[in-house]
């Protein structure tokens, strides 16, 4: 394999090894952080709904336990205790059911407990909202709780559910709390108070406030894996057929938090009913007493993959769930991983590329080779680019002169392309004003790209001085326009409109000793006076220039442009030059356009927001106007209102005051230019001896 072959595969190569280990590493980093924070929201939603689940029954403990305490309704108690061998139908009309249910009626119902019962020590029920339990066996009380109400704790009896007259039954949980013979809180049993609530309602606000995005939720659940508490997802229940689809069914008591082995929602048919099915993985490591959490993933009851957290109360025997959908959790994993593999796609696709044009390449270099040992004019790098082509550093291979070589791009190559680009650099050939840039020579390459030669120019444009130090002095503005009148009076005289005058083509210059030297460049888009056979290179009726510093007339559907439009622009250059804005300012050309031709531009004075000297605002306004006829008649006749009027009312911009800005701002553009084979890059050359004949 030759050494440029190895070459074209490691440039191929190298690339994608070196992304695909990039891509590993930031993969499995993202990976990990995603699961500490997946891992963190559970515990800081779980630790949340735990600290509210043991508040709310630590409340309603209390709360059973103050209502038995109280005398009033203590004293009822114990009268109803004394009764505990009538009759059933007895205990119904007993007064003292009617006492003690007046005396709670008003409790129960500011604290939301929609029924109470008083059971003796038999477990026989005294007293009930209900009636018709009077008499029946409260079954829900263990030999172990009743113990424990013997011991004078309060005892919380695990969700159940009770018929409430509805499609179906609610789920409900007791307090209790036990009633001892008078005088002896530890003496005998005399029964138990207790009071039902709704856990959903208890704990509805807990768990809306603990949802996880848009597939998170919070939910209870018994040691059977039975649904105690709502579920935000009944529609696609209903959808699944896991509840009846009318609607009269409800979550709780009715849904089996069970893995049905793939997504319901997605088209997966399981095998059997939901009793069939194994309890999900988080329910089952609850009911056997565990507390944690899962960010590797299981299915959920709807079987989609989820990430959770789960805490069990031995004591309540239920059990609080936590949990987010895959998707959601890891979204951000699951976008990196997607752009990885199109950055790999487009990489492997790169390096095809680059494989199948090395030779191509090689084929340039070759040419490019030849050519510098032939050409007269070196070029070193690249300094720019402008509407007809690009410009390049190049260097004399005799004469070592610092150059600029402006090559036409290859795509611009038709026949009226090289006609406007031939007839560009003969019009700015003729121009010898010291502000304009010199060109040297023009030609064509081997190839046959048209080129010219010009002088090579350290400095910046007006732009970016503007840019990186702000608005220019009112004296040193007047010194710039000055010079920039005088470069186009030469070319105004030999009726040449530049047409696309900006503070870009524009260079501010430290050259030869003198600081503050103007150079115009850039004649890509000048146009002849009216009559000249060339003008036809330039579309009729095309708005050529940049919108912003465009004349009204070059705006408009005629297009029609002479040497005011240049003044125009000029205007517009030196309202840019004293405030820092354009006069004129729109997101799109078109808008740019309209207020060129029917705005009034704000004075200087009022957008800066303090005096302009009124000699140089007025000329700036009078170059704005949007009449032609009303601005001054030619560039020369600027230049005199320039030197005649304005400068002595403002004074002249010193030598001294330019050498001490560049000393201060750019020092580094006041020496001589580097050697132009500093820093050489691939260079190729021109060959003036094709100059063409045209």
């Amino acid at each position: 394999m030759t050494r440029e072959r190895l070459r074209a595969l490691l440039l191929a190569v190298l690339p994608l090894a070196l992304v695909a280990i990039v891509g590993w590493w930031a993969n499995r980093e993202v990976e990990r952080v995603m699961r500490e924070r997946a891992a963190d929201r559970l515990h800081t939603v779980l630790a949340g709904a735990d600290a509210a689940v043991r508040s709310v029954t630590a409340q309603n403990q209390s709360l059973v336990r103050w209502i038995a305490g109280a005398p009033a309704v203590r004293a009822a108690l114990l009268a109803v205790a004394a009764r505990s061998e009538a009759p059933d139908a007895e205990l119904r009309r007993a007064p003292e059911r009617a006492r003690l249910e007046a005396l709670l009626a008003p409790i129960l119902g500011s604290h939301g407990i929609e029924n109470f019962a008083f059971i003796d020590s038999s477990g026989r029920i005294l007293v009930s909202t209900d009636s018709s339990l009077i008499g029946l066996r409260a079954g829900s009380y263990t030999p172990a709780r009743v113990r424990a109400l013997r011991a004078g704790e309060a005892v919380t009896v695990p969700p159940f559910g009770v018929d409430a007259g509805e499609p179906s039954k609610r789920p409900a949980m007791l307090f209790a709390v036990g009633v001892h013979a008078p005088g002896d809180t530890s003496g005998p049993l005399l029964g138990w108070f207790d009071v039902r609530v709704d856990p959903s309602a208890e704990y509805a606000g807990i768990f809306a406030a603990g949802h996880l995005g848009q597939s998170g939720e919070i939910l209870l659940f018994d040691s059977a894996g039975t649904l105690l508490s709502a579920s935000r997802f009944e529609d696609d229940l209903r959808r699944t057929g896991l509840l009846q689809r009318d609607g009269a069914e409800r979550a709780e008591l009715n849904v089996r938090l069970a893995d049905p082995g793939g997504d319901l929602l997605g088209g997966h048919v399981p095998q059997g009913g939901p009793q069939d099915w194994p309890l999900t993985a988080a329910v089952l490591r609850a009911v056997a007493g565990d507390s944690g959490t899962d960010v590797d993933g299981y299915r959920n009851y709807l079987g989609r993959m989820t990430v959770g957290g789960w805490r069990w109360y031995p004591k309540l025997g239920i059990g609080l769930l936590a949990e987010q959908g895959s998707d959601e959790a890891y979204r951000p994993l699951l976008l990196l991983r997607r752009a990885f593999v199109v950055l790999l796609a487009l990489l492997a696709l790169a390096a095809l590329l680059v494989t199948a044009g090395f030779r191509v390449l090689r084929r340039a270099e070759a040419r490019a080779e030849r050519a510098e040992r032939l050409g007269q004019y070196t070029i070193v790098g690249k300094i720019g680019e402008g509407a007809m082509g690009a410009v390049y550093r190049a260097r004399h291979a005799l004469l070592r002169r610092p150059t600029a070589i402006k090559l036409l791009r290859p795509e611009r190559l038709s026949p009226r392309a090289q006609g406007r680009f031939e007839r560009e650099v003969q019009i700015t050939s003729r121009l010898t004003h010291p502000n304009t840039v010199a060109v040297y020579d023009y030609g064509r390459t081997d190839a046959g790209t048209l080129y010219y030669a010009m002088e090579y120019l350290r400095g910046l444009t007006l732009d970016e001085v503007v840019n990186r130090f702000g608005p220019l002095p009112e004296r040193r503005v007047v010194h710039v326009l000055k010079q920039v009148a005088g470069s186009l009076a030469e070319a105004h005289d030999q009726g040449l409109v530049h047409r696309d005058v900006k503070p870009q083509n524009l260079m501010l210059c430290h050259r030869g000793g003198v600081a503050d030297l103007v150079k115009v460049i850039d004649f890509g888009l000048v146009k002849d006076s009216p009559g000249e056979r060339s003008a036809s290179l330039t579309s009729e009726g095309a708005a050529v220039g940049t919108p912003l510093y465009m004349a009204p007339e070059a705006a408009s559907s005629s297009g029609e442009v002479d040497a005011r439009s240049d003044l125009y622009s000029m205007g517009v250059v030196a309202y840019y030059l004293v405030t820092g804005e354009q006069p004129f300012f729109g997101l799109t050309a078109n808008e740019v356009f309209k207020k060129h031709l029917h705005d009034r531009p704000e004075p200087p004075s009022a957008k800066l927001g303090r005096p302009v000297a009124p000699e140089l605002e007025s000329l700036i306004l009078r170059c704005l106007a949007k009449a032609p006829e009303a601005r001054p008649e030619t560039a020369r006749a600027l230049l005199g209102m320039l030197e005649d009027v304005v400068e002595p009312a403002l004074g002249a911009w010193s030598h001294d005051e330019a050498e001490a800005w560049w000393r201060e701002h750019a020092p580094e553009l006041m020496g001589p230019v580097p050697d132009a084979d500093a820093g050489r890059e691939g260079s190729f050359a021109v060959d003036l001896a094709g100059r063409s004949t045209t």
